[in-house]
Protein backbone atom coordinates (compact mmCIF):
# COMPACT_ATOMS: atom_id res chain seq x y z
CA UNK A 1 0.00 0.00 0.00
CA UNK A 2 1.71 3.27 -0.79
CA UNK A 3 1.50 6.08 1.61
CA UNK A 4 2.63 8.71 -0.29
CA UNK A 5 3.52 10.23 -4.05
CA UNK A 6 6.24 13.40 -5.05
CA UNK A 7 6.26 14.12 -8.12
CA UNK A 8 9.76 15.34 -9.17
CA UNK A 9 10.40 18.89 -9.60
CA UNK A 10 11.40 18.51 -13.10
CA UNK A 11 8.48 16.03 -13.92
CA UNK A 12 10.02 12.97 -14.84
CA UNK A 13 9.93 10.60 -12.25
CA UNK A 14 7.53 9.91 -9.04
CA UNK A 15 8.93 8.75 -5.32
CA UNK A 16 7.11 6.44 -3.67
CA UNK A 17 6.78 5.66 0.00
CA UNK A 18 5.19 2.58 1.06
CA UNK A 19 3.92 0.25 4.26
CA UNK A 20 6.59 -2.14 3.12
CA UNK A 21 9.12 0.14 4.49
CA UNK A 22 10.52 1.12 1.29
CA UNK A 23 11.24 4.01 -1.02
CA UNK A 24 10.57 3.85 -4.56
CA UNK A 25 11.66 5.60 -7.63
CA UNK A 26 9.45 5.40 -11.16
CA UNK A 27 10.72 7.24 -14.55
CA UNK A 28 7.78 8.39 -15.97
CA UNK A 29 7.24 8.30 -19.90
CA UNK A 30 7.36 11.29 -21.90
CA UNK A 31 3.58 11.24 -23.07
CA UNK A 32 2.73 10.84 -19.24
CA UNK A 33 4.89 13.95 -18.10
CA UNK A 34 3.83 16.12 -21.03
CA UNK A 35 0.03 15.22 -20.33
CA UNK A 36 0.07 15.97 -17.17
CA UNK A 37 1.42 18.87 -17.64
CA UNK A 38 -0.64 19.98 -20.30
CA UNK A 39 -3.47 19.10 -18.12
CA UNK A 40 -1.73 21.34 -15.30
CA UNK A 41 -1.58 25.06 -17.73
CA UNK A 42 -5.27 24.00 -19.52
CA UNK A 43 -3.26 22.59 -22.68
CA UNK A 44 -4.21 18.87 -22.68
CA UNK A 45 -7.11 19.37 -25.64
CA UNK A 46 -4.61 19.69 -28.02
CA UNK A 47 -3.82 16.01 -28.30
CA UNK A 48 -7.10 13.77 -26.71
CA UNK A 49 -6.28 10.55 -25.63
CA UNK A 50 -2.41 10.74 -26.04
CA UNK A 51 -2.15 8.71 -22.62
CA UNK A 52 -3.93 5.63 -23.60
CA UNK A 53 -0.43 3.84 -24.48
CA UNK A 54 1.05 4.80 -21.35
CA UNK A 55 -1.81 3.41 -19.17
CA UNK A 56 -1.68 0.25 -20.84
CA UNK A 57 1.18 -0.99 -19.19
CA UNK A 58 2.33 -0.63 -15.59
CA UNK A 59 4.86 1.34 -14.19
CA UNK A 60 7.92 -0.38 -12.97
CA UNK A 61 10.63 1.22 -10.19
CA UNK A 62 13.99 2.18 -11.31
CA UNK A 63 15.28 2.69 -7.97
CA UNK A 64 14.22 0.77 -4.55
CA UNK A 65 15.30 2.04 -1.01
CA UNK A 66 14.80 0.07 1.59
CA UNK A 67 14.21 2.03 4.73
CA UNK A 68 13.92 -0.94 7.45
CA UNK A 69 11.57 1.10 9.44
CA UNK A 70 8.36 3.23 8.87
CA UNK A 71 9.02 6.01 6.67
CA UNK A 72 7.42 9.33 7.79
CA UNK A 73 7.97 11.63 5.08
CA UNK A 74 9.77 12.36 1.80
CA UNK A 75 10.65 14.83 -0.56
CA UNK A 76 12.87 15.40 -3.72
CA UNK A 77 15.43 18.07 -3.79
CA UNK A 78 13.80 20.99 -5.07
CA UNK A 79 16.29 22.07 -8.22
CA UNK A 80 16.40 18.47 -8.82
CA UNK A 81 16.94 18.13 -12.79
CA UNK A 82 17.48 14.51 -14.54
CA UNK A 83 20.01 15.78 -16.59
CA UNK A 84 22.41 16.52 -13.84
CA UNK A 85 23.33 13.77 -11.59
CA UNK A 86 24.07 15.72 -8.83
CA UNK A 87 20.69 17.51 -8.57
CA UNK A 88 18.86 14.00 -8.38
CA UNK A 89 18.71 13.22 -4.68
CA UNK A 90 16.05 12.66 -2.12
CA UNK A 91 14.73 13.25 1.46
CA UNK A 92 13.94 11.12 3.89
CA UNK A 93 12.76 10.04 7.47
CA UNK A 94 12.03 7.01 9.32
CA UNK A 95 11.18 5.61 13.04
CA UNK A 96 13.90 5.86 14.93
CA UNK A 97 16.78 7.19 12.23
CA UNK A 98 18.17 10.17 11.24
CA UNK A 99 17.23 12.41 8.23
CA UNK A 100 18.94 10.59 4.95
CA UNK A 101 19.39 12.26 1.70
CA UNK A 102 19.65 9.42 -1.05
CA UNK A 103 21.19 9.26 -4.43
CA UNK A 104 18.11 9.12 -6.56
CA UNK A 105 20.35 7.58 -9.54
CA UNK A 106 21.89 4.39 -6.92
CA UNK A 107 20.38 4.80 -3.97
CA UNK A 108 23.60 5.27 -1.89
CA UNK A 109 23.41 7.22 0.83
CA UNK A 110 24.60 10.94 0.37
CA UNK A 111 24.62 12.40 4.19
CA UNK A 112 22.29 11.54 7.11
CA UNK A 113 20.97 14.92 9.35
CA UNK A 114 20.51 14.01 12.87
CA UNK A 115 18.34 15.99 14.80
CA UNK A 116 18.30 15.98 18.72
CA UNK A 117 15.94 16.51 21.91
CA UNK A 118 15.84 17.94 24.62
CA UNK A 119 17.42 15.06 26.29
CA UNK A 120 20.30 14.90 23.72
CA UNK A 121 18.47 11.73 22.42
CA UNK A 122 17.92 11.56 18.93
CA UNK A 123 14.52 12.06 17.54
CA UNK A 124 12.96 11.25 13.76
CA UNK A 125 11.58 13.99 11.87
CA UNK A 126 7.47 13.44 11.12
CA UNK A 127 7.93 15.84 8.26
CA UNK A 128 10.67 17.80 5.77
CA UNK A 129 10.82 19.90 3.19
CA UNK A 130 13.72 21.81 1.29
CA UNK A 131 13.78 25.61 1.40
CA UNK A 132 12.99 26.43 -2.60
CA UNK A 133 16.82 27.64 -2.95
CA UNK A 134 17.58 24.14 -1.45
CA UNK A 135 20.08 25.32 0.66
CA UNK A 136 18.24 24.00 3.73
CA UNK A 137 16.08 21.23 5.42
CA UNK A 138 13.19 22.24 7.39
CA UNK A 139 12.36 19.57 9.59
CA UNK A 140 9.23 18.85 11.90
CA UNK A 141 9.11 17.42 15.52
CA UNK A 142 7.14 17.56 18.37
CA UNK A 143 6.71 21.13 19.09
CA UNK A 144 9.40 22.63 17.20
CA UNK A 145 11.02 22.91 13.38
CA UNK A 146 14.51 22.05 13.44
CA UNK A 147 17.17 23.55 10.40
CA UNK A 148 19.82 21.77 8.70
CA UNK A 149 22.25 23.35 6.61
CA UNK A 150 22.48 20.92 3.47
CA UNK A 151 26.06 21.17 2.74
CA UNK A 152 26.84 20.19 6.48
CA UNK A 153 25.47 16.60 7.72
CA UNK A 154 25.05 15.94 11.15
CA UNK A 155 23.19 17.92 14.14
CA UNK A 156 20.74 20.82 13.18
CA UNK A 157 21.99 24.14 13.22
CA UNK A 158 18.94 26.00 14.51
CA UNK A 159 15.89 24.79 16.47
CA UNK A 160 12.17 26.76 16.19
CA UNK A 161 10.12 26.03 18.80
CA UNK A 162 6.50 26.14 18.09
CA UNK A 163 5.28 26.45 21.51
CA UNK A 164 6.90 27.26 25.28
CA UNK A 165 5.95 23.82 26.58
CA UNK A 166 3.81 20.85 26.79
CA UNK A 167 0.99 22.66 28.59
CA UNK A 168 1.56 26.07 27.16
CA UNK A 169 -1.73 27.80 25.48
CA UNK A 170 0.44 29.50 22.94
CA UNK A 171 1.86 28.24 19.72
CA UNK A 172 1.76 24.49 17.54
CA UNK A 173 2.13 22.15 20.15
CA UNK A 174 2.37 18.23 19.49
CA UNK A 175 3.93 16.47 16.51
CA UNK A 176 4.79 18.78 13.16
CA UNK A 177 3.22 15.79 10.84
CA UNK A 178 3.35 18.11 7.68
CA UNK A 179 5.61 21.45 6.39
CA UNK A 180 5.66 23.31 2.91
CA UNK A 181 7.37 26.08 1.10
Amino acid sequence: VVRGVRWAPDGSCLLTASEDNVLRIFNLPPTVAREAYDAACGAAADRPGCMADARASELEPVLRIDEGESVYDCCWYPLMDSSDRLSCCVLSSCRDHPIRLWDAYDGSLRAAYVGYNHLDELAPAYSLAFEPGGRRIYAGYERCIRVFDVTRPGRQIEDLPTASSRKSRDGQRGILSSLAF
